[in-house]
């Protein structure tokens, strides 16, 4: 099971992004800007979005603006 859920998206990713690359010839600087610019917010809000809070978090956060 731990098969499907983390290795096999890793593996189709990559497959996807080699036959990408062979097919059109992307600029890897283009590819890293969208990844950063886009994907990589996108990722952050859902992993915070999917994160089970506590009260003690929202103590960090007021300590740290203190």
């Amino acid at each position: 099971m731990a098969f499907i859920n983390v290795i096999l998206p890793i593996v189709i990713m990559s497959v996807f992004g080699f036959a990408l690359q062979k097919k059109y010839r992307l600029d890897l600087k283009t590819v890293s800007t969208v990844s950063l610019y886009v994907f990589l917010p996108a990722l952050v809000f859902k992993t915070i979005y999917e994160t089970s809070w506590n009260i003690n978090y929202l103590h960090i956060g007021i300590y740290i603006i203190l």
